[in-house]
């Protein structure tokens, strides 16, 4: 039987992009004295190039490919960055954003996005975004041995980065590796115990806990996320999950109330609501949590 609980994900943790490409070039062309052609060519490596116009055709197609990107217009986006690697095939962050786009499109291209990730590690072996890039493509493809290998390459570079390690606890966690994914959220609490984002790492900790039947640390996990974010409702999900473990069935469903509060479209408060209801052999009850979560998500949930 399925277990109904926070389902954390690899993207829950944030592998960021550093798109670090403005549209201000002319203000930045200013302080500097130089041309924003100049600029560009110097950002990405097209001094040397001897075709004037290839300068103003490349920085076209990068500028348009960054803008689709972040416009969410992928299918698109890729194209131009396509075009734009043909004019220079040695830009790591270009393969790196087509990865981030292959990555993320509904078209599920992650052997690309791989591919992508490769060639801009051959290109910039010290980025850690390359990495934790090809991490999520792999995880999303269940290689996640291979994720976690990932991972363990951008520790080595940068050591002290928080979403790294909670990250590959989250491939830990899809291995049924629950203590050693514990060690690694426990590690990126350690690195900002006050970070803003860590309602996710709790999250995960606790969804952890709960694999190894330690319902009591789980729930205390999922009090922290709930604490630095009000709104989480995978933390309400999570504890409604460990304290029906306990028994303790009116508590649990004060936290089924409160996630289908915070979003009443999101159907696992109503199924979490309705197995409750059932243990409690409530059954017409239960049948109306059910029936009210089928018809937001239809999907089976036998």
């Amino acid at each position: 039987m399925k277990r109904y609980y926070c389902d954390e994900k690899p993207n829950a943790v944030k592998i960021r992009l550093r798109i670090q490409v403005t549209f201000d070039m002319n203000n930045e062309a200013r302080k500097s004295n130089i041309t924003p052609f100049e600029r560009f060519d110097r950002r990405f490596g097209l001094r040397n190039r001897s075709v004037k116009h290839t300068n103003l055709e490349a920085q076209n197609l990068f500028t348009n490919a960054y803008v689709l990107l972040n416009m969410k217009c992928y299918d698109r986006a890729i194209d131009n960055f396509d075009a734009y690697l043909q004019l220079n095939p040695r830009d790591s962050q270009a393969y790196q954003y087509k990865g981030y786009a292959l990555n993320i499109n509904g078209l599920k291209r992650f052997e690309e996005a791989i591919e992508c990730y490769d060639n801009a590690i051959e290109i910039d072996p010290l980025c850690i975004d390359n990495y934790c890039g090809k991490a999520l493509a792999l995880s999303k493809l269940k290689k996640y041995q291979e994720a976690i290998e990932c991972y363990d390459k951008a520790i080595e570079i940068d050591p002290k980065n928080m979403f790294i390690y909670l990250n590959k606890g989250v491939a830990l966690s899809e291995l049924r590796k629950y203590k050693e994914a514990i060690e690694c959220y426990d590690k990126a609490i350690e690195i900002d115990p006050q970070h803003s984002e860590l309602s996710s790492g709790y999250c995960s900790k606790g969804r952890a806990l709960i694999e190894l039947e330690k319902y009591k640390e789980a729930i205390e996990c999922c009090n922290k996320a709930i604490a630095i974010d009000p709104l989480c409702i995978n933390g309400y999900l999570n504890k409604a999950y460990a304290l029906q473990a306990l028994k303790r069935f009116e508590e649990a469903i004060i936290c089924c109330d409160r996630a289908i509060e915070i979003d009443p479209q999101n159907p696992c408060g109503y199924l979490k609501k309705g197995l409750i209801q059932f243990e409690l052999e409530k059954y017409e009850e239960a049948i109306k949590f059910y029936d009210k979560a089928l018809e937001i998500d239809s999907q089976d949930y036998s």
